[in-house]
């Protein structure tokens, strides 16, 4: 595919799971909605490599008028989704503790029936005792570093390597105008509003664990000590990315501070103020996306409601799913294949 200049890059954001995504998709919607925002739903760390490619392959097959019109991207990808877009394009994602991403995401998966809910980590075992998941069980090996050097999905498990760690962090300094911290969310924002001129946006905390889920429950310190060892590519990898947001602090100087402690204070009256509004609206807003904006979203669509899928309807992907476009502009909101969205549009004005 030829790609022409563009003014300004596409940007990418890079959800890794359980890294606070929910919220930061929000933020990023919010500022890009004038651009034209794709969300790429249905590929996680569940999905295979033919998953992947069957994706590659049907952005490929959207004409290049229709890509030219959508600039900004986000999703669960991996390192190398810019390779099939109309332009240059530079990547945003944030990064979590492994240790504490791996086990949110084992008690999430656990909580959605995806693994029994008296499964436990048997690390004696192959695997872990996770094999009836590989695709999750490859999550719990490295995942930010085997997204961030965009590898194969097929790589077993225990296969990352000091090699897989350098094309990470080479990409990271190559192609990532930024890189945050979940546990630092506050200043990440700040910081990457400054970069790309962003007005303060206030945030509620979104898709977080329950409060009676205490993060470290039913995983003994053996295990705990084993998913620390296994991880080492992901703990050398948030250091960098640690070092590096501690040198942009740094670069920002005082005023970042002050300006911190006032966002801070000002977000949290934002969220005192949200759930007193809605203590009586038990309305959820999972999924919700953003109003007025240009916005379609490619995702992949269950014949069959798969296993795993969530009561909300945000299903988790398995084998044989199929690309479609989803579009808020289409008069019932009903996903269609690419090619019969193509059929009907060959671009999309949404309003």
């Amino acid at each position: 595919m030829t790609k022409p200049a563009s003014a300004s890059p596409i940007l990418i954001l890079l959800h890794i799971e359980k890294t606070a995504g929910m919220t930061t998709r929000g933020l990023f919607c919010r500022n890009v909605r004038d651009r034209g925002c794709v969300e790429i739903q249905g590929i996680n760390d569940n999905s295979t490599h033919a998953d992947w490619e069957q994706l590659l392959a049907q952005m490929r097959a959207i004409p290049l008028e229709q890509l030219a019109a959508w600039t900004a991207y986000h999703g669960n990808v991996r390192y190398g989704f810019h390779k099939v877009l109309p332009g240059p394009a530079r990547y945003i994602t944030f990064l979590r503790d492994p240790l504490k991403r791996i086990v949110s995401r084992y008690q999430m998966l656990r909580r959605l029936k995806v693994i029994d809910d008296q499964h436990r980590i048997d690390i004696s075992k192959p695997e872990w005792n996770l094999s009836m998941t590989p695709g999750f069980t490859r999550s719990f090996d490295n995942w930010q570093t085997r997204v961030l050097a965009g590898l194969d999905r097929e790589l077993p498990f225990g296969g990352c390597r000091e090699e897989h760690f350098q094309a990470a962090r080479e990409n990271l300094d190559r192609h990532f105008d930024f890189v945050g911290l979940t546990e630092r969310l506050d200043i990440s924002v700040l910081l990457l509003n400054r970069l790309y001129r962003w007005p303060w946006r206030f945030f509620i905390p979104h898709n977080v664990a329950p409060v009676s889920s205490p993060l470290h429950a039913d995983l003994p310190d053996p295990v705990l000590d084993a998913i620390r060892e296994l991880n080492q590519y992901d703990y050398r990898l948030y250091a960098y990315a640690q070092k590096r947001l501690e040198d942009a602090v740094g670069r920002a100087g005082l005023g970042l501070s002050i300006e911190l402690r006032l966002f801070s204070t000002c977000n949290a009256i934002h969220r005192v103020l949200h759930y007193t509004r809605h203590a009586f609206k038990r309305k959820s807003r999972f999924g919700r996306r953003p109003h007025g904006a240009k916005y379609v979203e490619i995702r992949f669509f269950h014949a069959e409601p798969p296993v795993g899928a969530r009561p909300d309807g945000h299903d988790l992907p398995s084998v044989g799913q199929l690309p479609i476009i989803t579009s808020p502009s289409t008069s019932t909101g009903t996903p269609v294949t690419v090619s019969a969205y193509l059929e009907t549009s060959a671009t999309t004005q949404m309003k």
